[in-house]
């Protein structure tokens, strides 16, 4: 039989493997899903610019009647929250060797399901570990998104860079106590042991100095994040924490009736005020995210979002080689609304 074409191969995997990469990418991680599903896209440019929300401004409330005055103030934003735009690939490669050994079809497609799977599994682990991370450079010294971990960061900057381009050094208090510097940037971040009073934007709770989940502490998670129009949809751990969570609830445990969560393998997933509660295996050792996706979002570009390339033959390389790019970028509008607590057991 002879040797299948550089065109019959493309035609091949773009018809068989390239719809399923995207699904089989995101079916992995519900977090992805959630953030697909909410996604933002951009057309081009050198960075994302977002609005920021932090005033509530003055433009309602009781008036006289008649012809009182009435005021209208312009509700301020602080310039722009600027995010660095972060460029992702995949590869997918077969050597021309490996068509001549492995003409037949049956053979053919294993290879190319294997390269397939290949792809999404490293794209997978390289942007579940960045997207749990506070950014910075890779190895290569290639541009990271801004995970988690800069996104939800209290009176400091993570190392590489402020968040947003804003800095949250020196920025304390909540918005009914007098906030100085851009507390309005910070998120809430505490440990599970603070063993006093923590202060977010939204105000005060005492935390006890246990390391260990409870429910009164899950609430008070939770409580964190709710304000006005949003409230937490998502909570985050590693699979020992969910383990205690699910034990605490053992007796009036509810169940997550998402159906495309029962897809990921979490049919039976914890929920806690209607917020799903999720094990992920990339989450940082000890820590719990109470996450909302009206004020985290993930920007993508319209056209290299999982954009698949002709398959090509370098002139110095007797293979064939098809990429994956996507660009996107990390963002929030207004993090105060997002917790993250640290040092958790068990």
């Amino acid at each position: 039989m002879p040797s299948f074409s550089i065109g019959q191969l493309d035609v091949a995997i773009n018809k068989h493997y390239v719809p399923k990469i995207k699904d089989n990418f995101l079916m992995n991680r519900p977090l992805f899903k959630k953030l697909y599903e909410n996604k933002k896209t951009f057309e081009g440019g050198q960075d994302i610019r977002v609005p920021v929300r932090f005033d509530e401004g003055s433009n309602g409330g009781a008036w006289s009647g008649g012809v009182g005055q009435l005021n209208a103030s312009f509700v301020e934003n602080v310039t722009h929250a600027v995010f660095p735009i972060c460029h992702y690939y995949g590869a997918m490669m077969v050597p021309q060797t490996y068509l001549w050994l492995n003409r037949g079809k049956v053979k053919l497609t294993s290879i190319l399901e294997n390269q397939s799977e290949s792809m999404v599994n490293n794209l997978h682990k390289t942007l579940g570990l960045d997207i749990h991370g506070a950014g910075g450079l890779n190895s290569g010294g290639h541009r990271k998104i801004d995970g988690l971990q800069a996104v939800c960061t209290s009176a400091a900057d993570p190392s590489y860079a402020a968040f947003g381009g804003i800095t949250r050094v020196g920025a304390t208090a909540s918005i009914w106590s007098s906030p100085t510097g851009n507390a309005f940037w910070n998120a809430t971040v505490f440990a599970a042991n603070a063993n006093g009073t923590v202060t977010g934007w939204k105000g005060s709770e005492t935390i006890d100095n246990l390391t260990t989940i409870s429910i009164a502490k899950l609430q008070q998670i939770y409580g964190f994040g709710c304000r006005e129009d949003v409230e937490p949809e998502m909570i985050i751990c590693r699979q020992n924490i969910y383990n205690a969570i699910a034990n605490l609830m053992s007796t009036y445990r509810r169940y997550s009736n998402d159906d495309n969560t029962g897809k990921m393998g979490f049919k039976k997933g914890l929920e806690f005020n209607n917020a799903q509660i999720i094990s992920d295996d990339s989450a940082n050792s000890g820590e719990i995210l109470a996450l909302n996706f009206k004020d985290l979002q993930l920007y993508v570009h319209d056209i290299a979002d999982f954009y698949m390339t002709d398959m090509r033959e370098p002139v110095n390389q007797a293979t064939l080689i098809k990429y994956m790019f996507s660009m996107m970028s990390l963002t929030s509008d207004r993090p105060n609304t997002l917790v993250r607590v640290t040092g958790f057991t068990g």
